[in-house]
């Protein structure tokens, strides 16, 4: 079962984009969706349980609902799991995501979405989520690099929902696998 997580801000419209995606795919009984932010762990956080109690909690909660999945899907399905990379608190930052999820779910393939700067001119909140845009882009590529997972960034302008609807589709769609030449030691050669 390939995987594929989608994350982004609330601002981007992650939600429906992924919804909109996923129905106008063909073959889409082949494709299922969890999100994470429906998951009652989050729904139960409110920022005064140990982050580790949540992670070991949304985690486990994940891992149940994968494993009915993989039990009752065909083998070469795909399943969107949809989430938050980091949450804003009153603390700061707070990434969802960590090391772990990647180590236990292995997903094949990171789709960031992210509000172009000249989007959030006019939001209230522009300097913060331009802030958290930055630490998921960051945090994206370490997790990328870190364990061989694709990366694609794609841009949610407000106006053109359907180019980020339709680069969605086409993450989902695309294999996920890393060329193994790409993985390989670069070897340099002095003249």
């Amino acid at each position: 079962m390939r995987k594929i997580l989608v994350v982004g801000t609330k601002e981007t419209n992650r939600s429906s984009i992924v919804e909109s995606a996923m129905k106008g795919m063909m073959n889409s009984s082949s494709i299922s969706h969890i999100n994470l932010n429906n998951l009652s762990a989050i729904k139960a956080f409110t920022g005064a349980e140990s982050l580790q109690d949540i992670y070991i909690s949304l985690y486990d909660e994940l891992d149940k609902k994968l494993k009915s999945l993989e039990f009752n899907s065909p083998k070469n399905s795909t399943v969107v799991i949809e989430s938050f990379l980091t949450l804003n608190t009153k603390s700061g930052f707070v990434p969802l995501i960590t090391d772990r999820f990647f180590k236990l779910f292995k997903p094949d393939a990171i789709v960031l979405l992210e509000t172009p700067e000249e989007s959030l001119k006019n939001h209230k909140e522009a300097a913060s989520l331009s802030e958290q845009q930055k630490i998921n882009r960051d945090y994206s590529v370490k997790q990328s690099s870190s364990f061989e997972t694709l990366l694609k960034i794609v841009k949610v302008n407000p106006i053109q929902l359907a180019v980020a609807i339709r680069d969605v589709q086409d993450s989902i769609r695309s294999p996920t696998q890393v060329p193994k030449s790409l993985l390989q030691p670069l070897k340099l050669t002095v003249s």
